[in-house]
């Protein structure tokens, strides 16, 4: 990193209700990528502001659950989908110089009210409403000096299977090799990521938050490594694209979500 300096940092959480849960029954009896409104969806917004010892902004951290597909697959044009129409959004109202991170929470069957499609416009709006919501909290956050900064890791192995050709649900799966789930939990002030390397399911991200010690928990998926989707044991005789896709036998919910909660504990 060039021009390191010390920082002070301060966590709000907000709200932001532009996710979905996104496993709907269709009309065939299936369970396809839809819009649930009685499902679980985690709607919290967390921000961490870094500022210089002199009080002057540096950089944001933002947390929401929500998969970045605003954007649907017939869109070839490039995009940051709502994460970069969100820090778009972050830096015009505090600056280019500042640095802003936009990370995924537990967003395995969460996915934005707007899209799947080509519409920009949309691309925007949800951007636009999450960094409006991350904007109002960062203005109301006091800050603190950084003392420290701890992190773990660990990786764990699960029956693999392979990925099925029905999203109705099945009562036997195709064995594969194990597949690697990666741990990492970083706490930073009173700041704590939970990194997984895949896309975890939000009741699953609900669960460790909730169990966790620490009021400011959050889940980032996508981290440090690509190991599939990652979905409830109650989800599997339900069927449904995750069920489907997963790399996972059942039976990976409750020992990760326990080991998890082990490791966050260490702190």
């Amino acid at each position: 990193t060039k021009n390191p300096v010390p920082v002070k940092m301060g966590i709000a959480k907000g709200e932001c209700k532009l996710n979905i849960n996104r496993r709907a029954l269709i009309a065939n009896g299936s369970i396809w990528l839809g819009r649930n409104p009685d499902g679980p969806c985690d709607h919290d917004l967390v921000a961490a502001r870094f500022e210089d010892m002199n009080g002057r902004l540096r950089a944001v951290l933002i947390n929401w659950p929500c998969h970045g597909t605003v954007s649907g697959q017939d869109n070839t044009l490039i995009t940051g989908d709502w994460p970069g129409a969100t820090a778009r959004h972050i830096k015009k109202n505090f600056g280019n110089d500042v640095v802003v991170a936009v990370t995924v929470g537990a967003s395995g069957d969460i996915n934005p009210l707007y899209g799947p499609g080509k519409n920009f416009t949309e691309i925007e709006a949800v951007g636009f409403h999450a960094g409006r919501e991350a904007c109002r909290v960062l203005e109301t956050i006091s800050t603190y000096p950084l003392k420290e900064i701890k992190t773990t890791t660990s990786v764990m192995s699960f029956p693999g299977k392979k990925p099925g050709n029905s999203d109705f649900p099945q009562t036997s799966y195709d064995p594969a090799p194990d597949n690697e789930v990666r741990l990492t939990v970083f706490k930073i002030g009173d700041l704590v990521l939970s990194g997984v390397s895949g896309e975890l399911v939000n009741e699953i991200g609900m669960n460790i938050k909730n169990r966790s010690p620490y009021a400011n928990t959050i889940i980032v998926t996508h981290c440090n490594g690509s190991s599939g989707y990652i979905v409830t044991d109650k989800m599997s005789p339900e069927g449904g694209y995750e069920v489907r896709v997963t790399r996972m036998m059942p039976g990976v919910e409750k020992p990760l979500a326990d080991k998890f909660v082990d490791m966050i504990h260490q702190f």
